[in-house]
């Protein structure tokens, strides 16, 4: 019983301890609002700047590997990573941001086919229509490819590809 005591008072300490944690938190976060940070933030940043100071409030007090992302955080991430892998590098010492990796696993998980991709085409098409009649003025070009002979197994579809099988019914 003893033992019994013990175990329940050391797990109440913890929980005394978090909660004394979690009420600076909030002490914290109510005098931010109480100087009006938050209307200023809510008053005059776009969305997506919004979403990223959510996500770095939100990822703030969390251990790197308990770090959640939203599809949104995901999104301006991988934009950046994108654009220049090096700033992405520098950018993750300052600011909470997803790693290389989890980004590298989201790309993996798009499927492209060869050949002219429709629903590409689809969204281009309704992105346009949106536009400006001024604005319409554009091209789109394809770029180059390398073409060479073999053949490759594709894990992630369990498919072989570098043949043509034409089936004749």
């Amino acid at each position: 019983m003893y033992r019994a005591h013990r175990n329940i008072q050391s797990g109440l300490s913890k929980l005394s301890k978090m909660l004394e944690k979690e009420r600076e938190k909030v002490k914290m976060l109510q005098g931010l609002y109480n100087y009006r940070k938050f209307e200023f933030i809510n008053e005059s940043l776009n969305f997506v700047t919004k979403e990223f100071i959510n996500s770095q409030l939100r990822n703030a007090f969390c251990k790197s590997r308990a770090h959640r992302w939203t599809e949104q955080d995901k999104a301006l991430a991988l934009s950046l990573y994108k654009r220049s892998p090096r700033l992405y590098k520098y950018l993750q010492v300052h600011f909470h941001l997803p790693s290389s990796r989890t980004l590298k696993g989201i790309l993996a998980k798009i499927q492209f086919d060869t050949g002219i991709n429709s629903e590409i085409l689809d969204r281009l098409k309704k992105q346009f229509n949106k536009m400006k009649p001024a604005d319409r003025n554009c091209n789109l070009l394809f770029d180059e490819i390398s073409l060479s002979l073999g053949f490759h197994y594709e894990q992630g579809k369990q498919y072989i590809s570098g043949f043509i099988n034409i089936d004749i019914y």
